[in-house]
């Protein structure tokens, strides 16, 4: 979002994990690679997560340095029998004569794919291949986004509140000092955001915020570990492509003291501290040995003498697993472009741009009143993210969204209500990009 709307003039403040750290990136690997799984259907969530890896891409092959900052390997995910399904138009793709068709779908993986993962290659062991995913790393993407044009990142600084501040935002410090100033605050602080926004007073926005208490963000903390590439190559290879099933193994992945591979990642609910626990140590070892018994063997060593390093952080989840993307609270139906402004009379009397929008902004946008989010990402993050962002920008700017209108609705922050409620099942259609109520 951060990278689309600062080319748009309006002046915005995006917030990002790392305890509300104002504008910077989070908790998270010091060296991440994307991982794509493929859910048992079409569902929303499958749609999402495929538009998400396309649109993550896309970001990558723009702003990054392929090979060293990311690469478009594809993934092969071990499954076991009967456990993804694919939707049935899908099949016909697994005997595509025509590469480019066949790449443009999760396909049967193949016996030579299997072979290079070091996987059993029979129909007890099942897999599917990911043409169009990879690894990625994800501090390198938040750099080059926020070296886009009209950024301003602040850096080593702790929020403790924003506050509304006659049309605008004020972002402020435990001492009440001012951070920054801006139209928007769009908060993307995982599970954070819910402490964020208690501290600034439930929903932050009078009486268009929500009763951001009543949310259903979950913690689910996560360890991986990592370490060095082998030396040796006599003794055996590592998969040269990402493999997920039970666990997932991904390498080489350029680090700063060398290429490494990754494993990972636990499970933990209710957990909100990124700590390190040697059983889970333990037991991504395990799930190593039996994803790829082979990289477990040839790893081996590592672990026995301490050459194996842990990473954890803390995912935010909700219910229904799908992304919290916009305003706490949807304006009313009548203000329900958020560039409603943009279409008064004033365009009629052929004003100066400049004249039209310093008279539109003496009245608060009703798009603007309550803080946006981006949050409940779960273990997607690294997919869906940039997706997320162009969904939130489009809705803001009354553009041409880049899903379908019922998925980027399923989507809505406000979904949730104030008081945590199961999303409502009904939705009616209006002639904006913004949802209804």
């Amino acid at each position: 979002m951060r990278h689309r709307r600062c080319r748009a003039g309006r002046r915005q403040l995006g917030l990002q994990p790392g305890r509300a750290r104002l504008a910077g990136h989070g908790a998270r690997p010091r060296r991440r690679a994307g991982r794509r799984r493929q859910p048992p259907d079409d569902r929303p969530l499958s749609r999402l997560t495929r538009a998400g890896a396309a649109a993550t891409l896309a970001r990558a092959r723009a702003l990054l340095r392929e090979g060293t900052d990311f690469a478009e390997t594809g993934v092969l995910e071990r499954h076991g029998p009967g456990e993804r399904r694919r939707p049935a138009g899908w099949q016909a793709a697994d005997d595509a004569t025509d590469s480019g068709a066949a790449r443009a779908l999760s396909t049967k993986a193949s016996a030579a794919k299997r072979s290079q993962a070091g996987a059993p290659a029979d129909d007890a062991h099942p897999a599917l291949w990911h043409a169009r995913a990879g690894w990625l790393r994800p501090a390198q993407l938040v750099r080059a986004m926020l070296a886009a044009p009209g950024v301003r990142f602040v850096g080593q600084a702790q929020v403790a509140r924003v506050v509304r501040f006659g049309n605008g935002w004020r972002v402020l410090d435990s001492t009440g000092a001012v951070l920054a100033e801006a139209d928007l605050v769009a908060l993307a602080t995982g599970f954070d955001t819910l402490a964020l926004l208690q501290a600034s007073g439930a929903g932050a926005g009078g009486d268009r915020g929500a009763d951001t208490a009543a949310w259903p963000l979950h913690a689910l903390r996560g360890q991986v570990a990592f370490g060095p590439m082998p030396d040796d190559v006599a003794t055996g290879t590592l998969p040269p492509f990402p493999v997920n099933g039970h666990g997932s193994l991904i390498a080489p992945v350029p680090g700063d003291g060398g290429p490494l591979w990754i494993t990972g990642s636990t499970f933990e609910r209710a957990n909100t501290q990124p700590e390190l626990h040697a059983a889970d140590h333990a037991a991504n070892r395990q799930r190593l040995a039996e994803l790829l018994p082979e990289a477990g063997a040839l790893l081996a060593p590592q672990w026995d003498d301490g050459r194996v390093q842990a990473w954890a952080g803390v995912r935010c989840t909700v219910p229904d697993r799908m992304p919290m993307v916009g305003p706490l609270a949807w304006p009313p139906a009548d203000h329900a472009s958020p560039n409603s402004a943009s279409k008064t009379p004033l365009d009629q009397e052929g004003r100066s741009q400049a004249a039209i929008d310093s008279e539109a902004n003496q009245a608060t946008d009703p798009a603007l009143a309550a803080p946006w989010v981006l949050t409940g990402l779960g273990s997607r993050g690294l997919t869906v993210a940039v997706l997320c962002g162009e969904i939130a920008a489009a809705w803001l700017h009354d553009e041409p969204l880049p899903v379908e209108r019922s998925l980027a609705r399923a989507l809505r922050a406000a979904r949730w209500g104030a008081a945590g409620a199961r999303p409502e099942k009904r939705v009616h259609p209006t002639k904006h990009n913004l949802p209804p109520p």
